[in-house]
């Protein structure tokens, strides 16, 4: 909501502890959760998009003060540019999981590519597109979060998760009887 304008810049850092906390260090929690159930992609994705909340968190509090305001455009768009990499590939394996995680998987890399380019060339129109596009990936992912969570706790999909029918999505656990992996049997 920072980039897209809505919000004040100047109040960016008062969510520095989301992004160290919840955004970052939960996630990696809950992939190393996914670790003990088997799930390779959901472990990559939660501990990776986990690592990069962490360390944006660090880069804005440690690391951007230090900065020359001159390199600091450029400095933001060589730390997300390996997360475009990161993001692209992971949509691509996301094609053989669940379509509502390709959409989050692809507006994603959309937002982090938006993003780089924005601040590569210090565009504030493009920052800003990658900041709408960032919301509505959240969007997207929240709604990820709740169909998933209905899935297991209801033990039916109650929201649309939309699996590709050709492949099975395996049911595991480490806890309680059911986890939802999705990697092709």
């Amino acid at each position: 909501m920072f980039e897209s304008g809505v919000l004040s810049t100047s109040l960016s850092k008062t969510v520095v502890p989301l992004g160290y906390f919840y955004a970052g260090t939960v996630q990696i929690l809950a992939g190393l959760l996914q670790f003990l159930a088997h799930d390779t992609f959901g472990c990559t994705a939660f501990c990776s998009f986990g690592a990069f909340w962490v360390s944006y968190a660090y880069f804005v509090m440690a690391i951007e003060p230090l900065l020359d305001k001159d390199d600091l455009h450029s400095a933001k768009g060589v730390f997300v540019l390996p997360w475009v990499v990161l993001s692209a590939y992971m949509t691509v394996i996301s094609l053989r999981t669940a379509r509502v995680l390709t959409v989050t998987f692809v507006l994603l890399t959309l937002t982090l590519f938006v993003q780089t380019v924005g601040q590569f060339a210090d565009s504030k129109g493009c920052q800003k597109a990658g900041g709408w596009i960032a919301f509505i990936t959240s969007l997207s992912a929240g709604y990820c979060s709740c169909a998933f969570l209905f899935l297991e706790t209801w033990k039916e999909e109650i929201l649309p998760i939309l699996f590709h029918e050709h492949i099975p999505v395996k049911r595991r656990s480490v806890v309680r009887g059911f986890s939802l992996s999705l990697t092709p049997d």
